[in-house]
């Protein structure tokens, strides 16, 4: 008996066959992941640790060259190599190629705990770990704002943008390109600086007065242990115009404001990348998927309900 004879004499069970295949056939096509650009694993890990107005000297002494030596002796390590620039330490940890996913993932974890168990300097800020994967430099979406319209408009509308794609699962990171940070100017006027004896240095240490972050201690519950700290941030640059310098005990001279001797105002940085399109200033988001996510719903749910 052969397929042929077979198929005849059985045409309604062939047919059901053929017919459960294609079902199943539109089904797996359905879920399918579909990648814009094949993912290509590297097997790399990069910190960042910021430490702002440090020279290059400093910064490798007291940080670099303590993680690059905590890193050796890592499993199926490859290379440690790093790049070190003003108030910036980036090291990048490199393993050998071959190795699995699982395999990488334990490697990751261990070199994030070796990296914890470094003691950075006073002013470090806080350090960021990533794997390196093709996603990192090859977008699967970009976002172009552009309009007629202030760049103070145009950079809330880009911010807020960011941070509601980086609420979507399939989403791993969003890069905004042209978007430059807040900066507040605080001039003061030397004659009032003058006239009620207050210094610069007084001033300066008001503001960071209400903007510090400090720990605070333990405390410890039967099941875990929570760290607590201490924070004060203004929530907006008009709170800085009512900050106290000075405070007389006499009541005879009140207290003296921030707004009573400098004009305050908010910007933005001069510095920074610049982004056009069709010869107009613009904002351009750069959206990256996570590992083995599908480009296309990835697509759908940022343009769905987040671009017109």
């Amino acid at each position: 008996m052969n397929a042929g004879s077979f198929s005849v004499r059985n045409h309604v069970l062939v047919n059901i066959l053929m017919i459960a295949l294609l079902v199943l056939g539109l089904f797996s096509l359905n879920r399918m992941p579909r990648e814009q650009f094949s993912e290509i694993p590297f097997f790399w890990v990069t910190i960042f640790v910021p430490c702002p107005g440090v020279a290059p000297v400093e910064i490798e002494r007291a940080i670099t060259v303590k993680i690059e030596n905590e890193m050796q002796g890592l499993k199926k390590l490859k290379a440690v190599s790093s790049v070190i620039s003003e108030g910036l330490s980036r090291v990048r940890v490199e393993f050998e190629d071959g190795i699995g996913e699982e395999e990488f993932a334990r490697l990751f974890q261990e070199t994030r705990t070796r990296f914890f168990s470094v003691e950075l300097p006073e002013g470090a800020l806080e350090a960021r770990i990533d794997d390196f994967s093709a996603a990192d430099f090859l977008p699967v979406i970009e976002v172009v704002l552009s309009g007629n319209s202030d760049y103070d408009l145009l950079n809330h509308a880009a911010k807020d943008l960011e941070e509601r794609m980086e609420g979507i699962a399939s989403v791993a990171d969003v890069t905004s390109l042209g978007s430059r940070e807040n900066r507040i100017t605080i001039d003061v006027r030397q004659e009032s600086s003058e006239s009620t004896g207050v210094s610069l240095r007084e001033i300066a240490d008001a503001i960071n007065g209400v903007n510090v972050s400090l720990p605070a201690g333990t405390v410890a519950t039967a099941n875990r242990e929570y760290v607590v700290r201490t924070e004060g941030q203004t929530a907006a640059f008009r709170e800085l115009s009512d900050l106290a310098v000075r405070r007389d005990s006499s009541g005879l001279n009140g207290t003296i404001k921030v707004g009573d001797l400098a004009e305050i105002s908010e910007g933005y940085k001069d510095s920074g990348t610049q982004a056009c399109f069709n010869g107009r200033p613009a904002i351009i988001l750069q959206v990256a998927k996570v590992s083995g996510g599908d480009s296309c719903i990835g697509y759908r749910r940022c343009g769905s309900g987040f671009i017109p």
